[in-house]
């Protein structure tokens, strides 16, 4: 991680950039779960004073990424069942909705950068059989994340729902945390996934909406009882 520097001199700022780049360390699985986040250990990796190191870990404290135990300290967000099972329980409802009007309204362009994800998961997925390691890892992981991610973006923006994609945004990014201990991810949970990604995408593009929602429900269904199943 490069150190931060302050070009306006706002502590804002100074703080902005703590959070982003403390909130990337967490995606990335740079900090261990179980180990306490020091802030002056941060600090003087990321070439800040304790400060907006203080003000970005409450931040992130806020959102759910980070937990702070009293008499303890602060450490990230381990999954428990049903926090694992809300979320999901959100993003069902929503999602299987949202997909339904994306079927309806979804541009060409859209369809064709949509269609797109999908192959840059399969790609990714094409680049770690070939490492023949058992899990995906690292660029490869984040490559893989960042389309999936995308794909859901792209749909929840087409369906015109601002509340809507603010809340399963905060929703994706704690499972992404929780996904070391949530999901195993190996060839066949990455194939699972491509799979459902490439049915509801076919659906949206023949303007299906029934077929498209009842592919999101089945998808992120099979999701959380894969990752329920995991860390129990």
């Amino acid at each position: 991680m490069s150190q931060i520097t302050n070009d306006n001199g706002s502590s804002g700022a100074l703080s902005d950039k703590a959070y982003q780049s403390i909130r990337q360390m967490v995606l990335e699985y740079a900090i261990p779960r179980g180990k306490r986040i020091s802030e002056m250990k941060l600090g003087q990796q990321l070439g800040i004073s304790r400060t907006p190191v203080r003000e970005a870990i409450q931040r992130l404290a806020r959102e759910g990424l980070l937990v702070t135990r009293p008499s303890s300290g602060t450490y990230v967000v381990e999954p428990a069942s049903h926090e694992v099972h809300d979320i999901y329980e959100v993003r069902l409802a929503i999602e299987s909705m949202t997909a339904a009007k994306a079927a309806r309204r979804m541009k060409p362009a859209d369809i064709r950068q949509m269609q797109k994800y999908v192959k840059q998961m399969r790609n990714a997925i094409h680049a770690f059989r070939k490492t023949g390691d058992s899990v995906i890892t690292g660029k490869l992981l984040l490559d893989f994340h960042t389309a999936d991610q995308a794909f859901h973006d792209l749909i929840l923006q087409v369906s015109g729902n601002d509340f809507a994609k603010t809340i399963v945004s905060q929703a994706h990014v704690r499972q992404y945390v929780f996904g070391q201990q949530s999901h195993h991810r190996d060839l066949h949970h990455l194939s699972q996934v491509l799979l459902f990604h490439t049915r509801i995408a076919r659906a949206i593009a023949k303007r299906d909406a029934r077929r498209s929602k009842q592919m999101m429900a089945k998808h992120i269904r099979q999701s959380m009882n894969d990752a329920l199943v995991q860390i129990r």
